[in-house]
Parts: structure tokens; C-alpha cells; sequence
């Protein structure tokens, strides 16, 4: 900026009062074209003139201009210059002050600020600078200079000592405006703990307690964002700041948790939580029986969950105060008293465990108990004799239940301290009684109380140095008695949760004692048996195959049980082929189960590549050969998938040089038969084995296995022999196309492949090469595989942003104007919007683009309404699904900006007559009425009319339904725009009432029900 220009830009934001000169001025000095000695200087005659205003504009411009500048771009020398005029401006005129301040806020945060200044102004600021006189945005400024010095100069301020102290509290004092609160009460807290407080203790306490309990509701749309909780946490902050409070603090306390007020009840008790960690022990002692009673009180008769578990919590504060004092001062009696006062008083509801008063001092007892190590062992010793004694004279079940909970609540309390051997647990006394009660319980008839024994179970196997072999011997063994003799899925569900403990704590003994036994009845158990529900559960191999799976966390376990279970795969071959199917596909979703446990034990991955891998494809190999071409197909494919997901979990986790050796040796199984590198058992020994031949063959669903290995690669791992399969997939998919049996597995390979592939001559190549699937040929069958083939490749491009995608796409979308292959097209755009767990997910390591689906839809919705619009009236509905599948792969987000676009076509979709549309189209309009309400309100009175005939609608009860939960869903909409509406609907929905299905009367009767009640809502 040349000098004429500079001084211009003066002139024009000092005398013409144009604001926006100090930005061009920043500018001119950032780009060196001029310095911050030359403004200075510039405004020499303005900063000296008599005229007030013309002062106040000068040192404004300055501030303004520093504002913009950063941090680091004033010398020392500068920055000393600068603080002294400033300070300087702060003794003249009070308008001069606000701009002055702006200065100094600066000026506290530059990096090279000399030693000396900050304590120059802060004693400007206290001395000459009248806080309350000024406005907010001011006010905030002294804040924000006192806030930078604390947190960047604070050493320099602590010489200040009192001084600085002093000035604070009057700075602060009667500050009434919220935003300017926040930032008081993060500078008194730093005050507080960093300054000799001694001598104001009293008058900084003041100055922040009178706020206290805080009672603000921010206005409706605050754009500063000032919240209720940030003030509460700031003045807990400074209340707990220094333990010189504590004479002050407790009193107001006390006086406030006897107020009648909820929200000042939980404040104080969560400051005085805060407190505890700060005061003495001797300041709390005072008060401890204060606080007992008010705390007390709280959580035997406020039924406030809140306010409970508020009182709880400082409950626990306090006794964790006292406890502090033993270490730092040798001062046992104040906790001694405070704990026999516990006991006195609660001592005496133990003894009626029908009452609801057990349970809660129970919680009370075990808030203080968790307090320390001495206030547990002094009350677990004292409590849990009474309990234990309670336990064998109880006979109703309410009052046993009770009992065994509070005394599950102290194992868990045991479980937070770190006992040795000099300090043992408290509970070692009392372990045998404690077992005996729950092993006693387990057997028990009533769920409730196995659920209980269980779970306690589980909670005293967590704890360290309490039981010995023969203990968890004796767990073990009735853990195990009640799975096999329990119908109840949550005394189930709780059995195998402590036994999945015990497995991880104790291995050997789950291996020596459980899995035999399961084992055992895994080989005697037939298949499925008939007879009582109940009955078929205990005795069928599934409920083995999931106890086996559910058992299994240590790696030893999770061996021997993979072990098994694959075992028990290659063995099952007795029942006849479906029944057989069904079995076999349980037990490898139990598998799957193991494997994923698995594979987070880096030292199971080993056993996993080299022994399951094998043992699954040796499985799968006889599994086909067994099995006819194209019999049963589909459960096999069902079974093969099952398997897949066990290989791809495995596949996911293993390293490079693991990857690289199952790659080599899958590739060289299926595409030479070779199975040198996995040793499997099953392969033929001919020329057989060939299930990517282009013939179908009983060997072709093992396209399935290659799918979870090949497409769970990551991009970095390169596929050995890449371009050979490559075309030997695409061979296989003009073949197989031509076959009733739907390749899928086959698709989704190929699909995988491409999504990653990084050659891009290859990848063109391979797209080039499988345009002949397209071609009908006039076989209509073949046509609609091609078009599913060609939805799963150009998923592939689109979902990895490839530049080929779009020419895909826009086939795909040619084809939905074709009669005999558009429903499969309509649904390709179902394919491409969904995720799928087993191909193209990031987690499996393949190209996904970020927002594909968003950019997908706002590319294509142009065309698909375009093609809907000059479509045959037969093929209009193919649009209308693929519009419908593309909003349902939309966030909320995008789905309210493109909504205007496509609503028309939604409504449109009311009128097809296909099902599979109307539920979709009514699903988003369900959506719609909350997300989107003015839309619906404007096309409302279009669909009204379409839904009440829908109601009705003979050929599908599901449409019926979903109609009249969009017409229930209306009346959310506001009253003036449903109410006109009223009268017809609740006539129209009258022949509803009488619906052959009792589920349309049921949703009919809610409808009109809720059009009723608007009379109310309009009233």
C-alpha cells in the first residue's frame, strides 16, 4: 500500500468513521508494505488532538489493526512501546478505554511481550479502569486479558501477590451477564489455587458463592450458546478451587440441601462431591453428621433417581475425605466415628430384608463401603455377617432376592480395590457361605433368583486371590449343571456369561470339566428330538453347538472348541440331506462365532491360516461332492456362505505373509486342483476338481469360499495370477448366465475384483470383455442375469468413483424402459445404494468413495425423472422403484434438499399397482411426516385420498397396514392443514373396522382413534 494510500485509509476510518480502513491497513502491513511504526505515526496527530471522539477513533484503529496481525509480528521493543500507550490511553477519557482494552487483549497474547508488562497493566486495568461501569462486550475484555496473562504469564502475576488478588475480586464483583460469568469464573479458579489467598479468602469466596446455586434459562435460540451447565461446572470449579473455602463453603452447603428445591439439591451435593477432593478432612468432620443426615434423607425418601445417585455419589466423596486423612495426618477417629454412625443407623434395616428400605440402605452402605480400602473392610466385615445370616433364615423369595442383591452390591464394591497379600480381600471369610448360597441358588426354581446366583457368580470369579482350584472346580461343574437343566434364556444367557469368564480365568479347568462333558453330549445327542419345546432345547445339538460357541474367550478354549465344532461338521452325516443341511449351517454360524472371538488373540491367527482354513475348504470340498449338481443348491450356498464368513473374519486379521501364502494356495486349489500347500483329505485325485469350470459342475458353489478370501484382500496384497481369473470370470459368467442357478457368489467375486483392482488396462479390458453378457439374445432369462451381472459391476465402479461407472449407470438406467429385463434393473439400483457385510465395505479393504451414495443419486435423479416422463406406460413403475431405492440409501440430510425434486414421483408411486413399490413409497412417507412435515402438508391433499384407497386394498394385508399407518402418522401435521380432513377420513376408515384380518382392524381402530382425539387437540 504506498504511503498516500496508507494515510488515506487513516483518514477515512478516523475522520468518515468507515470501519472497514482497518482491515486494508492489516493488509498493507502483512504484506510489508508499510510498518506498524509508520501508523503510528500517521495517527500522531489524531492520538494528540483535543477532540475526545477523534482520540477514541485513533487508538480504535490501532486495536483494530492489532487484532488482525498475528501474534509473533511484534518485536520486543514494540511490545513495550505499545503496552505503555495503551496503559497510558486507559487513564484518559473512559470512552477511550474500550479500544484501549481491545489493544491490550492483543498485546496479552503476543509472543514476545517483555517481563514487566503484564504486571504494568493489570495494575493499569485495577486502578484506572472502573469494571462495572462498563458494557458486557467490554466488561468481557478485561476477562480476556486477565484469562491470557493467567494461563501465559502466570509466574509474572504471582508476584503481584495480594495485589493481584485484590484487584480480581473488585474486577469481578456484581458481574451479571453470563458470557462474561464463564470466563470470571475460569480466572477465579486459577486464582484461587495459584495465589496466596490467606488474607481473601473470604472476599473471593463472596465474590463467586453469591452466584450459587445457579438459576439461569438460556433465551430460545441463544446465538452465544451459553449453556446452564457451563455456568454450574465453572462455579463448582471455583467453589472447590482451595481448601481456605471450606469455612465458608460447607455452611452454604448445608443450608442448601435443605431447601425444598430439586436442582439446588443435586448442585450442592455434587459440589460438595467436587469439595471433598479438595477441603480437609478436618474442615468436613464439622459437618460429616450434617451431611450423613441431609444425604440420608435424600436416599430413602426423595424418589428422585437423580438426586439419588447424587447423594450416592458424595456420599462416597465424603468417606473417601475421611479416609485421606488417616494417610496424611494419622487421623483414624473422624472416620471411626463416621462409620459407626453408618452402621447405628442402618444396621437395623438389615434385619428386614421384606422391606424396600433393605435395598436402599444397601446402596447407602455400598456408597461408603466404596469410599476406601478401610471404610470396605470395616463395613463388609460388619455388614456382610448379618446378611449372610438373613440368607439362611429367608424363605420367600422377594426377601432372598433382596438379600442376595445387596449382597452382590458388596462383591462388586471388593472388586475396586487392589487387596495383597498382608490385606487380603474382606470377603475371603466369608467365601464359603457365599458360594454355597449361590451354588444352592443355581439349582433354584425360580429364574429370577438363577439369573442373580449367576451373575454373582461371575462377579466373585472376576476378584483375584479368593478362590482356590477346588472352588472353581466346584463352579465350573454347576455353572455346567444348570445350562443343560434351564429352559430360560436369561438364566442361559447369565450361565454362559460366567462361564465365558471362567474360560478366560481359568482355561484348564473349562477343558477338563466342561468341554468333555459337551463333547460327550454332542456325539450321543441325536440331531434334533421331538417332543416338548422345552424338552428339544436341552437335548438337541444346537443347544451344545451354542453353549460350545458361547464358552469359548481364552485362545486354548477357542482351539479346542474350532477344533470341535469343525470335527462335528466333517462327522454329521446320519440324518437325512435337509435336516442334515440345517444342522450343519447352525454349527457354522457357532463356528463363526468362535472365529470372531478369535481373532483378536494374535497368537490364534497362526492356528487359524494353517489348520481351520484347510479344514473348512476339506469340509466344503466333500460337502459338494456328496450333494448332486444342483440339488439343494440353495441351502448348500446358505451353508457355503455361513462357512465364507468364518474364512473372511480370518482372512481380515491375518499379515502380509500370511495373506500371500493362503492366496498362492487358494489360487492353485481352484485353478489347478493342486492342494499340495493345504493337505486337504477330500479333493479327488483326477481331474475332477474344478469349480470354476465353464460347465456347471457339483463343485461350482465353492465359488462361494473364493469370494470371502479374494474379496477381503487388501489393495496393498497383490492376487497372484490377477488376469487369468479375471478372464476365467468373465468366461464363467457367459456360461453360467445361461443356467437356471443364479450365480451370485459369482458376481459378487468378479464385482470385488474390479472395485480394487489398481490396473487400468486390465480393468478396461475386463469391462470391455463382459459387454456379451448383456446381449439377450432373445433368451429373456439370460437377459435378466446380465443385467443383475452388469448391477454388480457397476456397483463396483461407482462405489470406488471410477470414470467408467457413469457409462455404466446410464446403461443400467436404458434398461429400465425394457420390459423384459426392467424390474431387474429397477432393482440393480437397490444393489448399488445397499451395503453389504461380505463385499466392498472399507473394513474389507475395498475403494469406497466418500458421499458415492449422495453423488450417486444427485447424478442419476435427473435421468431416472426424465426417463419417467417419456417412459410406456408398462415400464413407468421400473422408475418410480429405482427412485424409491436410491431415497432409501440417502441420509436425512440430503434426503430434505432433493425431496421437492422427487416428491412427485413418490406420490405417483401410491397409484402402481405393484406392492413391493406402494411399501417402500408408504415406509418413506412415514419418515416423511416427521422429518420433512411442510412437504407432506403441501401435497397433502393428493395423498389423503390415494392411502384411504389403499386401505382397502384387497390383494396385500401388508399394503393395508402400511396405508393406515401413514394415515395415523398424518396427524402429526398441523391442526389447520389435517383438521378439513377430519370428517372423511374418520367415515372412510369406518368399513376398515370390519377388515377380514385382525391386524388391519387393529391399526384401523388406532387411526381413527388418533383423527378423533384432533377435536380435543383443536379445542
Amino acid at each position: 500500500m504506498a504511503a498516500p494510500l496508507f494515510k488515506n485509509a487513516v483518514t477515512n476510518f478516523v475522520n468518515d468513521h468507515k470501519d472497514s480502513a482497518s482491515t486494508e491497513v492489516a493488509n498493507g502491513i502483512l504484506k510489508k508494505e508499510q510498518t506498524l511504526l509508520e501508523l503510528v505515526e500517521s495517527l500522531g496527530e489524531y492520538l494528540t488532538s483535543t477532540e475526545t471522539s477523534t482520540r477514541a477513533r485513533a487508538t480504535r484503529l490501532l486495536a483494530d489493526v492489532l487484532s488482525q496481525l498475528p501474534f509473533n509480528l511484534l518485536s520486543t521493543k514494540e511490545a513495550e512501546v505499545l503496552t505503555a500507550f495503551f496503559c497510558e490511553k486507559l487513564q484518559d477519557h473512559h470512552s477511550i478505554q474500550p479500544p484501549s482494552l481491545k489493544g491490550l487483549v492483543y498485546l496479552s497474547n503476543a509472543m514476545h511481550l517483555s517481563n514487566g508488562c503484564a504486571e504494568t497493566i493489570c495494575r493499569t486495568i485495577f486502578r484506572y479502569v472502573h469494571n462495572q461501569s462498563l458494557s458486557q462486550s467490554d466488561r468481557w475484555l478485561v476477562y480476556s486479558v486477565i484469562s491470557n496473562f493467567l494461563h501465559n504469564r502466570l509466574q509474572e502475576l504471582q508476584s503481584m501477590q495480594g495485589d493481584f488478588v485484590y484487584g480480581f475480586i473488585q474486577a469481578m464483583d456484581a458481574e451479571k451477564d453470563p458470557r462474561n460469568l464463564i470466563l470470571a469464573f475460569r480466572c477465579a479458579r486459577i486464582v484461587a489455587q495459584n495465589f496466596p489467598i490467606s488474607v481473601f479468602a473470604e472476599e473471593l469466596f463472596e465474590v463467586t458463592a453469591c452466584y450459587f446455586p445457579i438459576d439461569f434459562s438460556p433465551p430460545p435460540n441463544d446465538p452465544f450458546g451459553i449453556k446452564k451447565e457451563d455456568l454450574i461446572l465453572g462455579l463448582r470449579g471455583c467453589l472447590s478451587a482451595s481448601p481456605k473455602f471450606a469455612e465458608f463453603c460447607l455452611p452454604l452447603l448445608v443450608e442448601k440441601l435443605t431447601s425444598d428445591i430439586v436442582s439446588a439439591k443435586i448442585d450442592s451435593l455434587q459440589t460438595l462431591t467436587a469439595c471433598s477432593e479438595v477441603y480437609y478432612p478436618d474442615s468436613l468432620r464439622e459437618f460429616q453428621s450434617t451431611f450423613f443426615d441431609c444425604i440420608k434423607k435424600e436416599v430413602f425418601y426423595s424418589g428422585d433417581a437423580t438426586l439419588e445417585a447424587a447423594s450416592l455419589d458424595c456420599f462416597k466423596a465424603l468417606v473417601k475425605a475421611l479416609s485421606r486423612g488417616i494417610s496424611q495426618q494419622g487421623d483414624r477417629k473422624s472416620l471411626d466415628d463416621f462409620l459407626n454412625e453408618i452402621v447405628n443407623e442402618c444396621q437395623q434395616h438389615f434385619l428386614k430384608p421384606e422391606l424396600k428400605m433393605m435395598l436402599l440402605t444397601g446402596r447407602l452402605v455400598c456408597a461408603a463401603a466404596s469410599g476406601s480400602e478401610t471404610s470396605c473392610c470395616r463395613l463388609v466385615h460388619v455388614c456382610v455377617p448379618l446378611l449372610l445370616e438373613q440368607a439362611s433364615k429367608c424363605t420367600l423369595m422377594g426377601q432372598r432376592k433382596n438379600v442376595f442383591e445387596v449382597l452382590s452390591w458388596f462383591i462388586t464394591v471388593t472388586a475396586e480395590f487392589q487387596f495383597g497379600e498382608e490385606d487380603p480381600n474382606p470377603l475371603v471369610m466369608y467365601k464359603d457361605s457365599f458360594l454355597s448360597h449361590y451354588i444352592l441358588l443355581l439349582s433354584e426354581t425360580k429364574p429370577q433368583l438363577q439369573v442373580l446366583a449367576a451373575t454373582c457368580v461371575r462377579k466373585i470369579l472376576s476378584l483375584t486371590g479368593i478362590l482356590s482350584e477346588t472352588d472353581i472346580d466346584n463352579i465350573a461343574d454347576n455353572l455346567f449343571t444348570c445350562v443343560m437343566q434351564t429352559t430360560v434364556a436369561d438364566v442361559r444367557q447369565s450361565c454362559y456369561s460366567a462361564l465365558s469368564l471362567l474360560s478366560s480365568s481359568s482355561p484348564h479347568t473349562v477343558i477338563s470339566r466342561v468341554l468333555p462333558e459337551l463333547v460327550s453330549r454332542l456325539n450321543t445327542y441325536p440331531m434334533d428330538a421331538d417332543g416338548e419345546p422345552d424338552t428339544k432345547i436341552l437335548t438337541s445339538k444346537a443347544f451344545i453347538r451354542e453353549t460350545m460357541a458361547s464358552i469359548a474367550s481364552h485362545p486354548l478354549v477357542i482351539e479346542k472348541v474350532s477344533y470341535q465344532l469343525i470335527s462335528h461338521l466333517q462327522s454329521s452325516h446320519s440324518m437325512e440331506k435337509e435336516r442334515n443341511l440345517e444342522e450343519l449351517c447352525h454349527t457354522a454360524k457357532c463356528l463363526f462365532q468362535v472365529v470372531s472371538t478369535g481373532v483378536s488373540h494374535q497368537n490364534l491367527l497362526g492356528f487359524f491360516h494353517s489348520n481351520l482354513l484347510p479344514a473348512i475348504y476339506d469340509f466344503a470340498i466333500s460337502l459338494c461332492k456328496e450333494y448332486c449338481p444342483r440339488e439343494d443348491n440353495i441351502k448348500i450356498e446358505d451353508l457355503l456362505s455361513s462357512l465364507a464368513c468364518s474364512i473372511r473374519a480370518v482372512v481380515m486379521h491375518l499379515d502380509k505373509i500370511q495373506l500371500e501364502t493362503l492366496l498362492n494356495s487358494v489360487v492353485k486349489l481352484y485353478l489347478d486342483g493342486s492342494c499340495e500347500d493345504m493337505k486337504l483329505k477330500n479333493l479327488p485325485q483326477t481331474d475332477k476338481f474344478r469349480p470354476l469350470q465353464v460347465e456347471w459342475n457339483e463343485y461350482s458353489p465353492m465359488v462361494t469360499l473364493l469370494t470371502s478370501v479374494l474379496c477381503a484382500v487388501p489393495t496393498h496384497v497383490c492376487i497372484p495370477r490377477e488376469t487369468e481369473i479375471l478372464h476365467i470370470l468373465t468366461q464363467l459368467i457367459k456360461s453360467w448366465c445361461s443356467s437356471r442357478y443364479p450365480p451370485t457368489a459369482l458376481y459378487k467375486l468378479l464385482a470385488g475384483l474390479v472395485n480394487k483392482l489398481n490396473n487400468e488396462e486390465l480393468l478396461q479390458k475386463t469391462l470391455d470383455n463382459l459387454q456379451d453378457v448383456l446381449n439377450k439374445d432373445g433368451n429373456v432369462e439370460r437377459g435378466c442375469l446380465g443385467v443383475v451381472c452388469h448391477s454388480w459391476i457397476t456397483k463396483a465402479l461407482v462405489t470406488r468413483g471410477h470414470k467408467s461407472g457413469r457409462e455404466f449407470t446410464e446403461k443400467l438406467i436404458k434398461f429400465l424402459a425394457d420390459a423384459d429385463v426392467g424390474k431387474e434393473a429397477s432393482c440393480g439400483f437397490e444393489i448399488i445404494v445397499t451395503e453389504y457385510d461380505d463385499i466392498m465395505t472399507k473394513s474389507l479393504g475395498a475403494n469406497v468413495r466418500m458421499m458415492y451414495k449422495q453423488r450417486f443419486f444427485v447424478e442419476n435423479i435427473a435421468l431416472l425423472t426424465e426417463g419417467f416422463q417419456s417412459s410406456q406406460p408398462e415400464v413407468k413403475s421400473n422408475y418410480l422403484k429405482a427412485v424409491s431405492h436410491l431415497l432409501k440409501g440417502l441420509p436425512v440430510q440430503v434426503l430434505m434438499t432433493e425431496l421437492p425434486k422427487t416428491f412427485p414421483l413418490l406420490v405417483k408411486s401410491l397409484l402402481c399397482d405393484d406392492i413391493d413399490l406402494q411399501l417402500s413409497t408408504m415406509v418413506t412417507f412415514s419418515d416423511l411426516t416427521h422429518d420433512a412435515p411442510d412437504l407432506i402438508a403441501k401435497n397433502i391433499d393428493s395423498i389423503i385420498p390415494q392411502l384411504l384407497k389403499l386401505s382397502r386394498y384387497e390383494a396385500s394385508m401388508k399394503v393395508r397396514i402400511a396405508a393406515l399407518k401413514c394415515i395415523r402418522g398424518l396427524t402429526v401435521l398441523p391442526l389447520h392443514i389435517i383438521v378439513p380432513f377430519k370428517a372423511s377420513i374418520i367415515r372412510a376408515l369406518e368399513s376398515v373396522l370390519d377388515d377380514k384380518k385382525r391386524l388391519v382392524r387393529k391399526e384401523a381402530a388406532g387411526a381413527r382413534n388418533e383423527w378423533f382425539l384432533l377435536e380435543t387437540a383443536e379445542k
